[in-house]
Formats: structure tokens, C-alpha cells, sequence
């Protein structure tokens, strides 16, 4: 799997073991090393230099994780998430639903670029009181804008979020992380980190950019993850915005499809099953295409 949040929150809700391969940086790289070092799976073992991987890491990956004793340590793990992850009541508690990726990466600025301009409709709306009086507006990054609109008007902000000077900074513990981690970057990561975060898009801004001054913006951060999980990351979070970060819930699927999915698994022996998911937003390379099917082949399992 790539680590996308969405795809961590339903492996766990079913306590299933994760092999973590990121593919798009931002926080896949993070979330997967969050979930190695919690215990919850594994991540494919690739290059320093240039991030590649061979299908022999593959195997050896499947293999730690569902045949050597390992595994049934980072199983058991799993499991114990399935409490949190799958309480559908929990997370109701927090009445919220996620809102849908956008579709793939080469439409994404121009997406943001036509989505950019509803700011001066989103004005004219609110200046001419075509939009309801109310309390609060919740905003994602990508509508960096809405603060100053909204600034005019009284209106409280909430901003929702998804979780160095220098570039090799990135590659060590921050100094102001205060308890354990192991959490940080690669090298081969960098560069794909500096291209789509602080070089303007079609937009004509960065994600960096719409992230700081949404960040800025508003009074406090909404956040879909839960303190059972990372109440001192919360905490830390909320220590460096200035203002309160507030966990909303883990939003897990309310897909009812999994039934028939589950019979089949039923009828499968033990640990010989593997699911295979990237996402829809993810694009692999030829080559990272090629070495995963090797991988998956020669681990003998079955593949879905």
C-alpha cells in the first residue's frame, strides 16, 4: 500500500498488517515510518540514493510479515487497532465525513487554478449577504483565501489539515521533538519535495504557500486523526501552530461492500492472501510496476 491516511485508517479498522510503499511524498513517507515505528507493518526497503526497489524487496517484505515470527507480533499489533480504528461509534461521535481527493497530479494545479477563482464569487456572496449569517466557516488548505475574505466579515475560521532552514534537516529528528521518534526523511525524497510543495504551480502559489496562510488564517485546526493514537503529535502540533489542534475522528468507510470480499477471504488458508492498494492519485513508474509483480509473484501468494 502507499500510506495514504485513508488507506492506514482502513487496513487498521479491519487489523490488518501494512507493507508500506509511499509513492507521492508529502506525508505517505511520514505516515509509513509513524506506522513502522508503532508497530503496525513494514516498509519496502529502497536505495538511499535514488529510491529504487527490486521485487526481491518485496518478498522479503511479504515474507517478515507472513511467515517469519515477526509477523505475528506486528499481526497482533494490528489487531489491537481494529478497537480503535473500526468503532464506528467512536468516530460518529465526532460527526464528520471526508471529503474526496482530487483525481490525479498533472490536474491538480489547474484544478486549483479554476478553483481559485470562486474567492472573488465566494466575496461577492458574502458581501451582499447571498450567503446565510454564520458562526464559523471550516476550510481546507487549498482555499488559502477564505481567511482574508472572512476576516472582513467577523467570521471565526477553522482550518482543516491532513498531518528546516536547511534540506538536510529534513533528514534528521527536528530538535523540538521532544519524545522518542524515528520519524524523518530520505535523501532520494528531497527533490520531490521541493518540486511540488515550494515551486509555484499553474495557480501561480505553492502547496507550502496555501498551507502557511491557511495555517494563519484561522483559529484553530481541525485534524482527522485522535488522541488514542498521537495525543503527544496533537499536542506538539498544536505548540507550533499557536492554536488549538483538534482531533475529529479517524472518518473510517461507511462502504458496505466488504462482504462478499470477506467470504472469499473466509475460504483462503491463513496468511496467504495479499491486498494490493496505491490509490487513485498514485502513479508507478514502469519499472516500479515491473519489480512489484515480480515480488508479488515470487512470494507465492495470492494477490488481489
Amino acid at each position: 500500500m502507499h500510506a495514504w491516511w485513508s488507506s492506514i485508517v482502513e487496513g487498521l479498522a479491519f487489523g490488518l498488517v501494512m507493507v508500506m510503499l509511499p509513492s507521492m511524498i508529502y506525508d505517505q513517507t511520514l505516515n509509513a515510518r509513524f506506522m513502522v515505528e508503532k508497530g503496525f507493518g513494514v516498509e519496502v526497503p529502497r536505495k538511499e540514493d535514488d529510491g529504487s526497489f527490486t521485487g526481491d524487496d518485496i518478498v522479503k517484505s511479504l515474507k517478515f510479515t507472513m511467515v517469519d515470527d515477526e509477523g505475528d507480533v506486528l499481526s497482533s499489533r494490528a489487531k489491537e487497532c481494529v478497537d480503535v480504528f473500526g468503532d464506528r461509534e467512536l468516530h460518529d461521535l465526532y460527526n464528520a465525513e471526508a471529503t474526496i481527493d482530487l483525481p490525479s497530479d498533472h490536474l491538480r494545479p489547474y484544478l486549483k487554478k479554476a478553483f481559485d477563482s470562486l474567492g472573488q464569487k465566494h466575496s461577492y456572496l458574502v458581501q451582499n449577504k447571498q450567503i446565510s449569517s454564520s458562526n464559523c466557516i471550516i476550510f481546507d488548505y487549498a482555499t488559502y483565501w477564505v481567511p482574508s475574505i472572512e476576516a472582513k466579515f467577523g467570521v471565526s475560521l477553522l482550518g482543516r489539515a491532513d498531518a528546516g532552514s536547511t534540506v538536510e534537516k529534513i533528514f534528521v529528528l527536528p530538535s523540538w521533538i521532544t519524545f522518542p521518534s524515528t520519524i524523518a526523511y530520505s535523501v532520494f525524497e528531497a527533490p520531490e519535495l521541493f518540486d511540488p510543495l515550494v515551486i509555484p504551480d499553474a495557480s501561480g502559489v505553492s502547496e507550502t504557500y496555501r498551507f502557511g496562510k491557511s495555517i494563519e488564517g484561522c483559529q484553530l485546526v481541525l485534524i482527522r486523526n485522535c488522541k488514542e493514537l498521537e495525543s503527544e503529535w496533537l499536542q506538539l502540533l498544536g505548540q507550533i501552530y499557536e492554536k488549538p489542534a483538534v482531533p475529529v475522528g479517524l472518518l473510517p468507510s461507511t462502504e458496505q461492500r466488504w462482504h462478499e470480499a470477506f467470504q472469499w477471504l473466509d475460504r483462503q488458508d491463513k496468511g496467504s492472501v495479499v491486498y494490493v492498494s496505491f490509490g487513485s492519485e498514485v502513479k508507478l513508474s514502469a519499472a516500479q510496476v515491473k519489480e512489484i509483480a515480480i515480488g508479488l509473484e515470487e512470494s507465492k501468494k495470492y494477490y488481489k
